[in-house]
């Protein structure tokens, strides 16, 4: 059963790196064999890292997240030692709803009702005046709550208001990262019977960048 399998199979995780992927859910696609040979996941959260970036727009972080998980040197080291705590599972990046609710919460004093009424309206409504109004609350938050540089305060929020709308929901992404595992998982241990139920000419759609 799915539910008792393993999560630490280190095998399993290799055969990700190995780019043999398809009909692996999610991940059936001939420019991720590639980026696994570079990114190397051996978790499930780097298996829902990469299901999260590999997507329109998002997909140009992937080297930069490769690039960090090779040598976590290259990360920008901020003032306020919890900004790199909280993007320490990203590797330094953000893409994740809820990564930003988090950061919100804890360096700004931004609670999470009110963050999550900004993602919505950043997301939706792209104009300067609103990116300006939630700068402006974001720099005070910080300004009191972190220890935060004014050049990071506005580095941070420039990087917020513009990757924003492009964010992707973790629990969403986790959840496809297990399926995908599983897949994995019985393709490496059972590949014949893996095999087999795809003869019939049941394929996953691929999906194509934008």
């Amino acid at each position: 059963h799915p539910y008792n399998l393993p999560l630490n199979d280190k095998k399993v995780f290799d055969f990700f790196a190995s780019g043999d992927l398809d009909n692996i859910f999610g991940f059936n696609h001939h420019e991720l064999k590639e980026v696994f040979k570079q990114f190397r996941p051996n978790s499930i959260n780097d298996l829902s890292i990469i299901n999260a970036l590999f997507r329109p727009h998002l997909h140009r972080v992937i080297p930069f997240v490769v690039k960090h998980k090779i040598n976590s040197e290259y990360a920008f080291k901020f003032s306020d030692e919890r900004v790199s705590e909280i993007l320490e599972e990203t590797y330094c990046q953000f893409f994740y709803h809820e990564t930003f609710l988090n950061f919100l919460k804890t360096i700004a004093g931004i609670p999470f009702s009110e963050g999550d009424k900004w993602r919505i309206r950043i997301s939706r409504d792209k104009t300067v005046s609103e990116r300006t109004a939630f700068s402006s609350v974001f720099a005070k938050g910080c300004r009191e709550n972190s220890a935060l540089s004014e050049f990071e305060i506005q580095l941070l929020a420039r990087i917020s208001t513009e990757m924003l709308p492009m964010f992707f929901q973790k629990s969403h992404s986790f959840c496809y990262a297990m399926i995908s595992y599983w897949g994995a998982y019985y393709r490496f241990y059972f590949r014949e019977e893996f095999d087999n139920a795809f003869k019939g000419g049941i394929k996953f759609q691929k999906f194509e960048l934008l």
